[in-house]
């Protein structure tokens, strides 16, 4: 109801300026529902004009609170529906470049536009220590995507994490053979 009267108003007030029509003069009028608080210098408030008000009061709905999260159960249905380990095979049964990126996002809370920017060269393995993401801000996205602040900042994460990249490197690394394309550590991982 509330936005069908702020569309209304609005057209009057388009009216008004393009046509001259005084409706929306007698829609406006009044000084504002919240005046400012002024103390000791309430007389001034009589030196100036009242300032146009609504006769109708449009609030605009705010989304108050915290964006929903994921709990663990419904991010693992998630990266399970992306790709899971067969057995039998020995490999990944559905899309695990999907599955890696669900759980690079699920795990360092990266952006989305900063997940699709990494280049292969950006995830540093452990080896020993402990492995992390280096989140660079580049001019050459091609989706345009921004790091956060525009910048750099490193991510640790968890072995299984370091371990679906290795994996995925892997299955990329032999897809390409098949093929017949040399890899290069600075194209993008995605």
């Amino acid at each position: 109801m509330e936005a069908r009267l702020a569309a209304l108003i609005s057209f009057y007030r388009w009216q008004e300026a393009v046509f001259s029509v005084p409706v929306a003069g007698r829609l406006m009028r009044g000084t504002p529902r919240r005046a400012p608080a002024r103390g000791l210098l309430a007389h001034l408030d009589a030196r100036t004009a009242p300032a146009p008000s609504s006769l109708v009061r449009v609030r605009r709905q705010r989304h108050r609170g915290r964006p929903p999260l994921l709990l663990p159960s419904e991010i693992q249905a998630i990266l399970d529906g992306c790709a899971m380990p067969d057995a039998t095979v020995g490999e990944w049964a559905g899309n695990l470049r999907d599955r890696l990126l669900f759980a690079l996002l699920a795990e360092t809370g990266m952006r989305l536009g900063e997940a699709l920017g990494l280049r292969i060269c950006d995830f540093v393995m452990g080896r020993g220590g402990t492995p992390y993401v280096e989140i660079v801000p580049r001019e050459d996205n091609t989706n345009g995507a921004r790091v956060k602040m525009m910048r750099p900042r490193r991510v640790y994460v968890g072995c299984d994490l370091e371990r679906l990249f290795a994996e995925y490197l892997t299955q990329l690394a032999c897809r390409a053979t098949e093929v017949g394309i040399g890899i290069d550590t600075g194209r993008r991982c995605w």
